[in-house]
């Protein structure tokens, strides 16, 4: 690592005996380097096969001991200034490491059959920068899983994707542009891959796409707070252009963080841009909405509360959606605001709680079906509550926080879990402190509930956290705490890739 890169490329220029004993020298290099782990990464599960060799852009091949000594070599030469752009390791070759200084994106369209999962948000399929974590991907593979369909004059790689998107059995689809359009639809991921690609200079711990939680806007007390946390990964995003509180935000089954509401006229929705890193006008809703409840489904985005909407996937168009019942209290009423909502399977959702038009608080588990358009009661919750927050893990929904408003600030309803499986819900522990108007969500296995405020003091928000204890199935707070007190603010978890900076050049 101390060697000076200048004395080697000079050596380059003047001697083909020199230049052998360059390689030695960057191989000796290579062995002292940081190894890189094999993870999952943004595009992680694309593949390429009936790809073109291009060897006049190969600059060595050679035998390494393993796929991460091939990518740290290609790092190696590119660090010296010998442009390896990626490399491609194959495993049961004798000369198994191959080292190329063409575009990635160029070596691809020589490619002639490209496959992807379900979902590929995170991920530049067909044109991934050089350098970037995109580059990481799989090549030469058989597909082994059960073929669904097989359709022909498909024109474009997006459309085949759509095929399998609109599918409930496709999980993973190929595509073969020439010489018919042939696009398959699998039922499984299930594939033998011969090779696979790295790009130089990045490490695959960098790009492992964990999730992380974005926490927008809200209130920290008296003042509407228009900041946005990253929580889950040590990097940032742009504050929130129209600063407000009572907003609902969800992640679009086309991978579209989504912040919408929150009334008094702010009929619109705003989208994390991606390839921008900034926030933008997505669309305008048809009501208002205040404290509603959102989730999403593989056929779109439910707003559910007052006048609820939805939002077909991959449109901007948004349109009436199903009433929330209620709960017969004198009369029959409503669910306005305050509820949560969880989805449980790829078509049906429950909301939980929530006030009435009449301004009760409720204790229904509501189920809609998105394909029968129908409701069904689950069995109810043990206390009324309104200002929740739900989440599922694994096979339970996990309901806490909250209050029963009617007449009085208490008393306060405990954390309650929902069994999907049987509907039956039982009591677990409750939250160090009574959280109204707060969040609940999920990244990586793990549950965390963030800020709110306590009923005694509306004007303060909370800065702290607390993380559930599966095992236990109770609450404790966590050492970490919000950067900003707030309350009343989204929630959205989200690919780590979509939010963080995907390039990351290591130094030597």
């Amino acid at each position: 690592k101390n060697t000076q890169p200048t004395q080697f490329l000079f050596i380059c220029e003047h001697s083909e005996k020199k230049k052998m004993f360059v390689h030695i020298i960057i191989s000796l290099l290579v062995l002292v380097s940081v190894q890189c782990k094999v993870g999952g990464t943004p595009c992680g599960q694309v593949s390429h096969t009936d790809c073109s060799r291009d060897q006049q852009a190969i600059i060595t091949e050679v035998h390494v001991d393993s796929k991460q000594d091939c990518h740290a070599l290609c790092s190696t030469y590119a660090e010296l200034g010998l442009h390896c752009k990626f490399s491609v390791w194959a495993a049961d070759d004798a000369v198994n490491c191959l080292l190329y200084k063409l575009e990635f994106s160029t070596f691809l369209s020589h490619c002639r059959l490209v496959g992807g999962p379900k979902e590929t948000s995170g991920c530049e399929v067909e044109n991934p920068a050089d350098f970037s974590c995109d580059v990481f991907r799989q090549a030469e593979c058989s597909y082994n899983g059960e073929l669904l369909e097989s359709l022909d004059n498909v024109l474009l790689l997006e459309v085949c994707q759509d095929f399998c998107k609109i599918n409930p059995r496709c999980i993973y689809w190929t595509f073969r542009g020439e010489p018919r359009g042939e696009c398959l639809l699998f039922g499984s991921d299930k594939k033998q891959c011969y090779k696979s690609l790295s790009p130089s200079l990045i490490d695959v711990d960098d790009c492992e796409d964990d999730d992380v939680i974005l926490l927008v806007a809200g209130l920290d007390g008296n003042d509407v707070d228009g900041s946005v946390e990253v929580f889950g990964e040590s990097c940032s995003a742009p504050d929130f252009p129209d600063p407000r509180a009572g907003t609902t935000g969800v992640l679009t089954a086309d991978g579209i963080p989504l912040v919408c509401g929150v009334g008094g006229g702010r009929d619109n929705c705003y989208a994390f841009d991606v390839a921008g890193h900034g926030w933008r006008e997505h669309s305008n809703m048809l009501n208002n909405h205040y404290y509603a409840t959102s989730v999403s489904l593989p056929s779109g985005v439910f707003i559910l509360g007052e006048n609820s909407e939805f939002l077909p996937t991959g449109t901007t168009t948004w349109q009436e959606g199903p009433t929330v019942p209620g709960v017969k209290i004198g009369t029959v009423d409503t669910i306005h605001s305050g509820a949560c909502s969880v989805a449980i399977t790829d078509h049906q959702f429950l909301v939980i709680g929530g006030k009435t038009g009449g301004g009760y608080a409720s204790s229904q588990v509501a189920e809609y079906n998105a394909q029968t358009e129908r409701w069904t009661q689950w069995p109810k919750l043990d206390k009324r509550r309104t200002s929740n927050s739900c989440a599922r893990l694994k096979d339970n929904v996990i309901v806490a926080g909250g209050w029963d408003q009617n007449g009085g600030c208490c008393p306060f309803p405990p954390t309650t879990i929902i069994n999907i499986e049987t509907r039956e819900n039982r009591i677990g522990g409750d939250l160090t402190m009574q959280r109204i108007n707060f969040g609940l969500a999920i990244s990586n296995g793990e549950m965390f509930a963030f800020g709110g405020y306590i009923a005694e003091d509306k004007r303060r928000a909370l800065d702290t956290i607390e993380v559930w204890d599966e095992t236990l199935e109770k609450w404790s707070l966590s050492d970490k705490k919000l950067t900003h007190a707030r309350m009343g603010f989204s929630l959205v978890t989200v690919p780590k890739s979509s939010v963080c900076t995907k390039q990351k050049l290591k130094v030597l």
